[in-house]
């Protein structure tokens, strides 16, 4: 059978789970983040959690499906998730693996060079930012590789890229290089601003606290797009979880 028979609902159901167990090792460093945020929520934390446990494994699931059936006409998809899926076997490029961790690292050690400069001209954020154990620092890095691709690359990269071919590209028998850079650098800034709630948690949003938030998080994004659109969902998640283990294990928060 080939793994194109498998069909983008268990592919996206796969995915979902592990979204799912994800945002419930996202929570306590969320709750050691935002401690405040947390003790005003009307309902106790354990309600909570479930409830965004719920939410975000049919947001993972319906945004993925939906990525899945736009991006098969444009080589656009979660490979290795269809071969494990179709009999079980599993190739990865030993070669692409290493490329993928390398340059996650590397992006992540630039990030935190750039916020450096960033920390100059910040204004005071509302509370004393919290030292957060490393292990909850850690166990948050899975909830990037994973919710954030399939939401930003699988999901944007694909319907953005499918709807500007639609239009421009419709006559043509290759889609160009122009569609997919379009939709990634687009699905990237998407992806930057989408941090800007999460930001204004912790500073006003001041001129240089949503520059930094959207171009610090867009420089990311567009690494991990070019993955995505050359070898598979797979291979962003990696690097993205590889560029997020580094920037957590080396912060405090």
């Amino acid at each position: 059978m080939e793994a194109r028979s498998v069909s983008n609902v268990k592919v996206a159901l796969v995915w979902a789970v592990l979204g799912a167990v994800a945002t419930a090792a996202v929570f306590p460093y969320v709750i050691a983040l935002l401690p405040e945020a947390f003790a005003k929520v009307p309902m106790p934390i354990p309600v909570v959690i479930a409830l965004q446990l719920v939410q975000a494994t049919a947001l993972v699931f319906l945004l993925s499906w939906v990525g899945l059936i736009c991006g098969n006409s444009l080589s656009l998809d979660s490979p290795l998730m269809r071969a494990w899926l179709s009999d079980g076997a599993v190739t990865i490029k030993r070669r692409r693996l290493l490329i993928v961790i390398l340059v996650g690292s590397i992006i992540a050690l630039a990030l935190l060079a750039m916020d450096s400069v960033f920390q100059r001209y910040m204004p005071a954020s509302f509370s004393a930012l919290p030292k957060i154990a490393f292990w909850k620092r850690i166990a948050a890095a899975p909830y990037g590789g994973i919710v954030e691709e399939c939401l930003c690359r699988l999901f944007l990269v694909s319907v953005i890229a499918w709807m500007i071919a639609r239009v421009f590209a419709r006559r043509r028998t290759q889609v160009p290089p122009w569609v997919f850079w379009i939709a990634i650098v687009a699905a990237s800034l998407l992806f930057g601003i989408g941090h800007l709630p999460a930001a204004a948690q912790l500073w006003p949003l001041t001129t240089t606290v949503i520059l930094r938030t959207i171009l610090l998080n867009s420089i990311a994004g567009v690494s991990f797009g070019w993955f995505f659109w050359r070898w598979g969902l797979e291979y962003a998640v990696i690097a993205h979880f590889s560029c997020d283990v580094v920037l957590h294990g080396l912060g405090s928060a």
